[in-house]
Formats: C-alpha cells, sequence, structure tokens
C-alpha cells in the first residue's frame, strides 16, 4: 500500500515540475517574443 502511495506522490511531484518547467520555458519566449516584436517597432 505505501509503495503505490509513493508512486502516485512520485507521479504527482514529477507533474508539478514539469508544469512548471513549461510555465517557465513559455515565459521566457512570451518576453523573448515582446522582445523582438519591440524592436521591430524602432
Amino acid at each position: 500500500m505505501s509503495t503505490v502511495v509513493g508512486i502516485n506522490e512520485f507521479r504527482q511531484q514529477l507533474t508539478m515540475v514539469v508544469f512548471f518547467y513549461l510555465i517557465a520555458d513559455a515565459d521566457e519566449n512570451i518576453k523573448e517574443t515582446a522582445y523582438n516584436t519591440s524592436q521591430e517597432k524602432d
């Protein structure tokens, strides 16, 4: 039983890590796009 709980907790933590990584990655892309767009206006 404890093994199943451990796997579920591990999967939950892994999902959170991937989730935060994707958000951080998207945030970088948004900043880069915004920067490029503002550069083009000049």
